[in-house]
This record gives structure tokens, sequence and C-alpha cells, in this order.
């Protein structure tokens, strides 16, 4: 916290954090070689790893076999960093991550494994694992990140550490100063330190500093102080050039106010940005300094606190002052306007005669005394601007009672003069609207006799405004509608509400008859007596016809709804029944009108009764419709299973005061259901049985074989000078890595369509996929925000897949870029693109082929995405065009419609 104005004092030094003592001990650490705890449970795969690693890197290893002896070691001596298999007896990796976190140890953790990236690289990751390293590929490359992976996560723990100690330095010496130190983060807004002496400075424990929330550091500083503090504190945060210190108010903790001098410079505070402030308590200073302020002002200040324009002069008529309602009625400053004569600052003349008035001055001076001066006086300011005022005049005298200077006071009337103008044109205006209103406006006295009707009457009802003042209202509405007004204005009268609009009938010079709507309001005399009544008629009889026809329909729907083979019912808000057709009183065998004022407790089981009674809450409650219910009642037959649709009743409000069904008996359809659930429950036994005997046998091969891939490395190393040996061992090599692509397919394929379709976040998953790669020579730009699709996990082996073959053979490519297309059906477009050198035209026919590959791949990767596409039901081609690019693009469908 800290920003502000020059000060020409001396300033205390600004304490600045430094990074340079780490480079020292950096640099030696990187000399001491790393211990190194191995944890696997496959022994040749240890000892073949820990033949790679020690031969070409300074480690030291040690090997276990199981999460349990690992702790024992960690137990007896201190490891720089920890290597570790996922998929072990009793507790596999993740346990291990997850349990070592929780003892709060920060050792270096990589996670070494054969088990597919999608299934485990995302939760390591989430739980602090440093890396994940899959250890399927050849040794030469695997080996080679794992120790470079070691030996940079491990040189990061230790950066770390030389930090923490640095700061701790750094705080030492803080809070020996004597002077207020803050450290300050703006993006939120927090005190991340303090020292002992502000927090004497303010009033509050240096630990009460630190927690207060953005809003209580913001009150720290007085409001008047706020915006420049906050603004210099952003511009020292991004650097900006700012004034070296600044004098503000601010609060302490007992409601009392400081005045402080703050000193600021931009630092990094454990490795982000902050701003640094050093503070002086300056309160003595400035009071001394208001006091004298106090005194030397306290005159212009009564003047400039009057509301209107106060002008003072001397003897000659020179301007000495003018408050700022003066600088804004003349047009002039202050600065502008001292030592020149008050003729030359504004002119005064008469409204009427435009004549120039006596200058005021002198006719102060003349009488000596407080006077009023120009009557209908204008005055003109510096840019012509004319404004009406009622002014006066008054001497100044000094202690001796001699005349010094005179002070001109002037109340600007203008609004006042413009509001007697309008008020004269008020009535014309008013009585102009009427005149060209499309409703009719009316007055009538209270015998009922109309006192005023405006021209559109003419229209309504066939009559001249000036024939319709003969008339009485009783000579205007029909016998029933005559009734309602009287009974409506009877009661105004007694309680002084006004009435609702009333819908009444009216009689037509033709002899027909009109519907209007009728607001009403009282007129009254100056002692708050009805004095007469003033009308608004607007013609609804369109609308009452609207309303007739809709009664009609209303009555052809209840006979359509009665002779509907579908259940039909209404309910209102209590549940209880207010109608149902005849075909739910067959269903149940039950006349139709025994329904009526009975809920389902009348006719149904308790328990199928309370479900039914609770869904209709909450179809009432939620104000929203409740599709494809299923439940159960009961009939001769048996329990039967129907289909319900439930949809809210709401009143204009929006509140619901009733529900109405649809019902469809559905119970052989839920007899097949059943035995369709119980037969794939079978299927599920066996897939689960196939799934774990292939989880188990992959897992143990995937060893053997990292292990055989070991060892011909070593070999092939050994007898370099043997090319015969060399092929050979290559050809193993290559053995083992097609192997493991079959493998890691056949777990994939086995998984397919076995997960539960949700809704996922496009975005994410993109986002997740791209997170699986180290090294990527490409920028992958993602545009799918604010989308989700129906999918499984395998949305994110779908995008890995498209990154990993424009890794491999896009060659030239730059970018690729995932986006969305909505199509007007309201399906989707989803495209995967990259700039590579895309597929040849030859290629394109075979490309979703299973085994197809244009060399060093397993050909499974495009085969399993068009068989994912098959599981989504979503079709996939590639339009990308030869040497420009690859795309990929997925076609969804619409989503299903809600069924009825």
């Amino acid at each position: 916290m800290s920003i502000g104005n020059a000060r020409q004092e001396a300033k205390p030094q600004i304490i600045e954090t430094s990074s340079s003592v780490l480079i020292d001990s950096q640099a030696q650490s990187k000399k001491d070689s790393l211990n190194i705890l191995h944890v696997d449970d496959d022994v040749s795969l240890l000892e073949v790893s820990k033949q790679i690693l020690t031969d070409e890197n300074n480690f030291e290893i040690d090997n276990v076999t199981s999460v349990d002896e690992a702790f024992k070691k960690l137990e007896q001596q201190t490891y720089d960093a920890i290597i570790s298999d996922y998929e072990m007896p009793l507790k596999n990796g993740l346990d291990f991550l997850k349990e070592l976190r929780s003892q709060q140890k920060e050792i270096s953790f990589i996670l070494f494994t054969g088990r597919g990236r999608e299934d485990v690289a995302i939760k390591a990751l989430n739980l602090g694992a440093d890396r994940y390293i899959n250890k399927n590929g050849s040794p030469e490359t695997v080996y080679g990140e794992l120790a470079d992976a070691i030996s940079k996560t491990v040189e990061r723990k230790k950066s770390k550490q030389l930090l923490v100690e640095s700061e701790i330095k750094y705080r030492t010496l803080v809070e020996k100063s004597l002077q207020g130190v803050l450290i300050t983060k703006t993006s939120p807004l927090q005190l991340v330190f303090a020292n002992s002496a502000m927090g004497k400075i303010l009033g509050y424990s240096t630990d009460e500093l630190k927690s207060l929330s953005p809003l209580g550091v913001a009150n720290l500083i007085h409001d008047e102080d706020k915006a420049v503090f906050f603004s210099r504190l952003e511009s020292r945060m991004h650097g900006k050039p700012s004034d070296s210190s600044l004098e503000l108010k601010a609060m302490r903790k007992d409601g009392s106010i400081i005045w402080l001098e703050a000193f600021a410079t931009r630092i990094e505070y454990l490795g982000e940005p902050a701003v640094q402030g050093v503070f002086l308590d300056i309160t003595e200073r400035k009071k001394a300094e208001d006091a004298l302020r106090k005194s030397e002002q306290r005159w212009s200040t009564t003047l400039a606190s009057i509301g209107d324009a106060v002008i003072a002069t001397d003897l000659s008529g020179k301007v000495t002052f003018m408050n700022a309602e003066a600088e804004k009625l003349t047009g002039w400053t202050l600065n502008d306007a001292s030592n020149k004569h008050i003729k030359e600052v504004f002119h005064i003349v008469n409204e009427k005669s435009r004549l120039e008035v006596e200058d005021p001055v002198t006719k102060v001076l003349e009488t000596g005394s407080t006077i009023g001066l120009a009557n209908n006086a204008v005055l003109i300011s510096k840019d012509g601007t004319e404004v009406a005022i009622d002014d006066s005049g008054a001497p100044i005298k000094n202690i001796d009672g001699e005349i010094t200077g005179v002070v001109l006071v002037f109340h600007d009337i203008t609004e006042i003069r413009k509001m007697q103008n309008s008020l004269t044109k008020s009535e014309a205006q008013y009585r102009l609207l009427a005149e060209n209103s499309q409703d009719v406006i009316w007055t009538m006295n209270l015998e009922g006799t109309f006192t005023y009707m405006s021209p559109s009457v003419y229209q309504l009802r066939g009559y001249t405004a000036q024939e319709v003042l003969k008339q009485n209202i009783r000579d205007v509405l029909t016998p029933d509608s005559l009734k309602t007004a009287f009974e409506n204005l009877g009661a105004f009268y007694l309680t002084g509400v006004t009435p609702p609009p009333l819908e009444l009938e009216q009689t037509c010079k033709d002899g027909s008859t009109v519907w209007i709507e009728v607001n009403f309001s009282v007129i009254r005399d100056k002692n708050g007596n009805p004095e007469s009544i003033l009308g608004v008629s607007r013609n609804i009889n369109e609308r009452k016809k609207m309303e007739k026809s809709l009664e009609e329909e209303r009555q052809d729907l209840n006979r359509i709804i009665d002779s509907s083979p579908i259940i039909i019912f209404y309910k209102d808000k209590e549940g209880k029944f207010i109608r149902v057709n005849e075909a739910f009183a067959e269903a149940l065998k039950i006349p139709k009108e025994k329904f009526i004022g009975k809920t389902v407790f009348d006719f149904y089981s308790a328990e199928i009764a309370q479900g039914m009674a609770n869904d209709d809450f909450n179809v009432l409650k939620s104000g929203r419709s409740r599709l494809d219910i299923i439940e159960q009642y009961e009939s001769a037959s048996g329990i039967r299973w129907v289909q319900t649709d439930k949809i809210p009743i709401l009143d204009k409000n929006g509140i619901s005061n009733g529900l109405i069904g649809f019902a469809q008996d559905i119970t052989e359809r839920k007899k097949a259901e059943e035995e369709l659930e119980q037969a794939l429950i079978q299927l599920s036994l066996v897939n689960e049985k196939l799934g774990v005997v292939g989880s188990l046998t992959r897992h143990d091969v995937n060893n053997k074989l990292s292990a055989v891939s070991g060892y011909a490395y070593l070999l092939k190393k050994k007898h370099m000078d043997q090319p015969d040996v060399v092929d050979g061992l290559c050809k193993i090599e290559q053995a083992v890595l097609d192997s493991a692509k079959i493998f890691e397919f056949s777990k994939l394929y086995e998984k397919l369509g076995v997960e539960k379709l949700t809704y996922m976040d496009l975005c994410a998953v993109v986002d997740e996929a791209v997170a699986l790669f180290t090294g990527l020579k490409f920028k992958v730009v993602n545009e799918c925000q604010g989308r989700s699709v129906l999918a499984d996990l395998f949305l994110r082996q779908m995008f890995y897949n498209f990154i990993d073959n424009t890794r491999k053979y896009g060659e030239k490519a730059t970018t690729a870029r995932v986006y969305f297309e909505e199509e007007e059906s309201g399906g989707l477009r989803l495209i995967y693109e990259d700039d590579g050198v895309g597929i040849s035209t030859e290629n394109k026919k075979k490309l979703f082929a299973e085994g197809f590959s244009t060399g060093g791949s397993s050909g499974f990767g495009l085969f399993f995405i068009k068989k994912m596409m098959d599981v989504y039901r979503w079709t996939i081609t590639e339009e990308g065009e030869p040497g420009k690019g690859a795309k990929f693009v997925i076609r969804l469908p619409p989503p299903p419609r809600a069924k009825r």
C-alpha cells in the first residue's frame, strides 16, 4: 500500500527482496548426487531401470516392491525423489501419492507406469504428482525422459525451499524496522505482510491486518483518499511511473483518523508481484498545518458555503473574491477576475427595457448599508448567457467600522421565472391533450350530469361532445352496468378508495351498445370534499368478443377431453380432483362424478398414493412440467403401470394453482423392460469377469515387456560393434513396442460403450487432452467454451489421438484448432483441424480401417475413434485439403425431444 505526492524531505530507505542469494546454492545442488526411491512390484523391471538410470546419471537408487516397504524406507533416510508404478498389490501408485501428501511430505513424485494416460494422468497431477511418465516405448526415449523429469523436479523443489529461507531473512529485517511496512497484493486486494510498527500505527495486531477482507483493507483508507490511493497502488503494481510519496488519511481500529505519509515500490513477494509500502505517522504535523489554514480561510469559507453567488470587491469596484456559485453564474474564475472591475466581469440589465442598471458597488457605497439592488434584473455572463436574478449588496467593514469593500449576493431565479411561464401554458396543454386523445375523457358533477366530454366520444357512441353534455349517466349505461357503476361509486364516496377499472356497457346513438373500460378519479375542492368526477373510457368491444369466442373454444375443448382415449385429469393445489375424463373413469371402473373433491388416497394404497402426491407437490412447487413420470395403480387385474405427464396450471402471476395430467397404460412395456434388465445384469457379470482377467494380464505382461526392452537396450550398448546383434535387438524392441500398442488398444476397446454417457464440458475435455503432452511444437487453439455434449471419458482419448496424429504426421504444423458450429436442424458440427501436410487422397478412403497406418503406429487410433462414433451415434469424416492440413468433422444429431 502506498503512492503519492513527492515531498522535499528525507525519505525512509525502501526495503527490497532479492533472489541473488539463490544462485550459488542452486549451482551447488546440481553437483550433488540425487537419492531416488523406486517402487514397483516387478523385480526385473526395477533391476534394469536402476542399471540404465545410474549408468548415465548421477543418481543413487533404492528399489522396493510395495508401498508399505517404501514408507519404511522413508522413515530411515531422506530421498530427493520417488519413482512409482501405478498398478501394485494392496496399494496402487495413486494411493501411495495420496497418503504421502497427507503426511505433508513434499518430496518430488513421478508416476512411472504403462497404464493408459487417459485413466491416470489427470488424477495423478490433481493429487500433487510432479510428472507422469509412460514406461511403454523405446528405452532410450523413456529413460531419457524419466531422468530429465527427476533432475528438473528435484531442482524446482530445492529452489522453492531456498526462496522460503530468503523470505525468512527478509521478514526478520523488516520486523525490526521502526517504520510501518505493508506488502499488498491486488488480485484480490490483500495485506500479505505487516510489521509490528505498522500494527502500532493503525492499532491492530499484525495477524489482524493480514486477516482483513478486501473490504476491510479498503476501509483502512479514509473515503476521501481511497480513489487516488488505489489508483496509484494499481499503477505501482503494473510498473507504471508514479509520484514517490503520498499524504493520506487512514482509519485506526478505534475509529480515529490519522495522517500518514506513504512511500512505495513494486517488489516480487513469494514469486508474485506485490507493492511494498513504508508509512510515517504525520498526524501532529498535519494538525498544526490545518489550524493555520483554518484561521486563514474562515472568512472565505463562510462566503463560499453560501448557496447563492457571492462576489466581493474593494472600494474601487475591483473583484477580490468569488465563490464557486459566482464563478458558475458569471463564467469567470477567481483567478481571471481578480483585480478586474466588476463591470468587466458581468453586466446587469432590466429584463423588459434591456437598459443597463446602476453600478451595484457605487449604489451600496452611496447608501452605506445592506440594500436590494435592481428589480426584474438579468445578469449577462462572460459567454453572453442571460440569468434572471434577485440581488442584494452590503458594505464590508473592518473592526474599526471602516468600510473596506462591498459584498454582492446574486440569487438565480431563472427556473422560478420559467415555472411561472409554464403554469400559464399548462391548462391549454392539458386541454389539447384531451381533445386529441383516442380514449374518451370526461367529467361529471355529483348528480351524474356530464360537464365535459372530449371529441372522441363521436367515434365511440355516435354523439358529438356538445350533445353528450345534455346527458346524465343514467341515460348512457345499460341497467346492469348502471347498477355496477353506482355500487362502485357509492363505495368510492364512503371510503375514498379509488375503484378498480370497471367494464360497463354503454348505449350508442344508433341504438346499439358498446363495451368500455372506465377509470375513475375524484376532483376535490380546497377543503378536500368531492366536487366532481373525472373519467377515462376506452373501447373494449373487440376484447369482449374475443372473450366470448374463447369461452366457446373452452366448451369445445371440454368435449374433446371427454371423448379422448388418453387418460386426462385436473387437480387443484390441494391435490383434489377437479375433473377427470371418461378414459380415466373407465380405467379405474369408477364413475366420473365420484372423483370430484377426492384425492389419490381415496382410490389407491397408501404407499402408491403417497408417491403420486409427492410428485404432484413437486410439480406445483416448482411450477415446471414433469414429463414421462412412471406410476403404479391397482385395478381389478392387479398392479398396472402408467406413464404420466403433469403440467402446472399457472395464474397470471405465474403461481401454480393446480395441474393437468395425461396418462397412458405401459404395463406390457414395463414387463419387457424388467426382462431386458435381468438379461443385462447377466451380461454385465460376464463383461466384468472378462475385464478383470484382461486387466491383470495386461499389467503383468506390460511389466515383462518393459524389462525385455530395458535389457535389449543395455545389450545394444554393450555390443555396439556387432551390427547383426544390434539389428536383432532393435527388432526385439520394435516387437515389444507393437505388443504394448496392441495391449493398449485391447484395453480401450474392451471399455468402449461400457461407461454411461453424461454431459461433458467440451472446453475442459480438450484442455485435459492437451495437458497430457509435454513439449508440443505446435499451438492448440481451444474454441469450445460454453458447450457440453453427451459422451464419456473416451471423448478425451479422441482429442488425444487427434493431437498425437498432428504431432507425428503433421510435419510442418504450427497450429491445431478445435471448434464447433451449430446447424439449423439443431445438430452440431465438432471440428478438429491443423495446418500440417494433410492426408493424401488415396489414404482418405482407408483412413478409419482397422490396422491402417502410414508407418510407425499400430493403426488402431482412428479405427478406435470410428468405433467411438458408432457408440455415440455420431458420424466422422475427414475433409481436409491434401498439402494444407487435416480436418476431421464430427456430426452430432439434434438432441432428442422430451416425450409427451
